[in-house]
């Protein structure tokens, strides 16, 4: 994936073992993916644009040992913090969440799209609005 540059891919070790990875990859978020109801920005930008530029966690998997541990939070924190840093804006953190996974996504503050439920696949589509620039 990465080397195809389709995305960038971390992984995380503790003591020399891989404890888990993630790969983030831009994306925009079409108007067809969400109703504009999710949140009132999300209301205003589907009126003004088309798609909206967004950063897409393709992967986050962690060693079940590992998991419930706050590693997850961390590396959605660190996800966010990234893609604020990145010269080409975000407006979105996009997830297609498996089922198992909503109610992480859920407590972190990501939203369902009301258009979110991927015929046949147990993936919703979940996004997580990113703060506006300050103004000069």
């Amino acid at each position: 994936f990465q080397r195809k540059r389709l995305g960038k891919t971390f992984l995380g070790w503790a003591d020399g073992e891989l404890i888990g990875y993630f790969t983030v990859t831009p994306t925009s978020l079409s108007r067809a993916e969400y109703t504009g109801e999710e949140t009132a920005v999300a209301g205003e930008l589907r009126d003004k644009l088309h798609d909206v530029p967004s950063l897409l966690i393709a992967r986050l998997a962690l060693q079940k040992e590992y998991k419930r541990m706050g590693i997850g939070t961390r590396i959605v924190d660190y996800i966010i913090a990234w893609g604020l840093e990145q010269e080409v804006p975000f407006r979105f953190i996009v997830v297609d969440a498996k089922d198992s996974a909503i109610e992480f996504y859920d407590e972190y503050g990501f939203i369902r799209s009301e258009h979110s439920n991927m015929e046949g696949r147990d993936q919703h589509l979940m996004m997580y609005l990113l703060p506006a620039l300050e103004e000069d």
